[in-house]
This record gives structure tokens, C-alpha cells and sequence, in this order.
């Protein structure tokens, strides 16, 4: 598969709102949750961020072949 301009500025663009996404939880889970350990924010969110991780690296397997 070719790389077009298109499929990767889609791409980045949800990641940047996948981003904004996980961003956002975090910093409500810290401020208004009460959950004060950044460990158990992380905790929380990372199913989130493994998501974002195997979409990545389908977009490069699928774009490396």
C-alpha cells in the first residue's frame, strides 16, 4: 500500500484526538476524581494508550508493505 498525503494526515489526526482525549482523562482524573497518584491515572488510561500503540504499529506494518 502507497502512502498518500491523505493517510497520514488522517492518521495524525486521530491521533491528535486520541491524544487530547487521554490528556483530558488524566488531567480530570488528577483535579477532579481525586486521584492524586499519577501512577494510578496511568493505570487508568492505559488501555487507552495500548489502543493508540497497536494502531500505530498496524499503520506501519500496513504501510511498510
Amino acid at each position: 500500500m502507497n502512502w498518500t498525503w491523505t493517510y497520514i494526515v488522517y492518521f495524525v489526526l486521530v491521533m491528535a484526538i486520541c491524544c487530547g482525549f487521554v490528556r483530558a482523562v488524566y488531567r480530570y482524573l488528577g483535579r477532579f476524581a481525586g486521584w492524586q497518584s499519577p501512577l494510578k491515572r496511568l493505570l487508568a488510561i492505559s488501555p487507552v494508550l495500548l489502543a493508540m500503540l497497536f494502531a500505530l504499529s498496524g499503520f506501519l506494518l500496513v504501510g511498510l508493505r
